[in-house]
């Protein structure tokens, strides 16, 4: 094993970990299929209630009523669509939150470090360690809250709090993309954004 270029110890919080799993996810086409899908399914069944209800209550006496109708409608079902997406999210990081929870049976906290080796990222969570090899990297990204460092087969995400300084920061973002810019032969896939 070699020496690490940089090594970094925190303890995160369950809303931390929760929030991992919530970025690796809204970042998948089956995530983004499912969370369409079921904004339309939404908006479709309250269209659909509001024109039964609005014929049920005998509100449509001729054909120009119902056409007023049916636009109020799609309109109240495009709009409840849009804005389900956001509680489809929030339901979503909700339950994700009590998985983990449960996973850590109690706990309030885990225990990480991270090194960055001139071969690859380590990582260990309480007793788990992962190695993620720098020319399976993905992306290196500053996403302004957190260096997040994408993997063909998982994430990792540093929280700004982590680091001791704004320049040990930027030195590990910069470590980071030297490495895997040397170990992947299509640099500007990892560049970031």
């Amino acid at each position: 094993m070699k020496e690490a270029h940089v090594r970094i110890e925190f303890d995160a919080t369950l809303d931390e970990v929760a929030d991992v799993g919530i970025r690796i996810v809204r970042h998948t086409g089956a995530y983004q299929s499912a969370r369409r899908r079921t904004q339309w399914i939404f908006g479709a069944t309250l269209t659909l209630l509001f024109l039964v209800g609005s014929g049920a209550l005998g509100q449509a006496d001729s054909a120009g009523d119902w056409a007023i109708i049916l636009g109020v409608g799609i309109g109240v079902g495009l709009g409840a669509g849009v804005l389900y997406g956001g509680l489809h999210d929030r339901w979503v990081r909700n339950h994700h939150r009590q998985v983990v929870a449960e996973m850590h049976a109690g706990a309030t906290s885990v225990h990480c470090e991270v090194a960055l080796r001139p071969e690859n990222l380590w990582i260990k969570q309480n007793d788990l360690e992962q190695v993620f090899p720098w020319h399976r990297t993905t992306m290196v990204n500053d996403s302004g809250d957190a260096v997040e460092l994408w993997f063909a087969q998982g994430l990792v995400v540093l929280r700004n709090r982590v680091f001791a300084s704004p320049a040990t920061r930027r030195e590990v973002l910069e470590s980071a993309r030297a490495l895997a810019n040397k170990a992947v032969q299509y640099p500007h896939a990892v560049d970031g954004g």
